[in-house]
């Protein structure tokens, strides 16, 4: 498995624990049938050579799900014939583990109390 801070140069774990969070938020409810989210209970944070065990995840339109970024999770194939799977994806990452810039973004920028009002 990679994660990002085995395979992005530009990232520094600087919590040692990731120094990262998904998070989730359908637009669509999520389940099995149309391929929604599922976790696997016995891989987190590491593999342990543990047989894999899937939890489906059943989340309803504006759910808000966080997740650690080393928890192995995936979705599986739409065969419902009428509903679709959409969500938005982000994260969230602590200051100083990100050094890549990005156009319009304040990147590794920490804003003061007063910088926040006016911002």
């Amino acid at each position: 498995m990679k994660f990002r801070k085995s395979f992005d140069p530009d990232w520094q774990d600087v919590l040692g624990n990731g120094s990262y969070a998904i998070c989730i938020i359908p637009i669509d409810t999520m389940t099995p049938e149309n391929g929604g989210l599922w976790v696997d209970q016995n891989n987190y944070p590491e593999p342990e050579g543990t047989e894999e065990s899937r939890e489906w995840l059943y989340t309803e339109p504006g759910d808000l799900i966080f997740m650690h970024p080393h928890l192995y999770h995936g979705s599986g194939a739409n065969s419902s014939p009428t509903a679709s799977r959409k969500a938005i994806l982000t994260g969230f990452c602590a200051f100083g583990a990100n050094h890549r810039p990005y156009p319009g973004a304040y990147v590794n920028t920490h804003l003061t109390a007063q910088q926040k009002k006016v911002a």
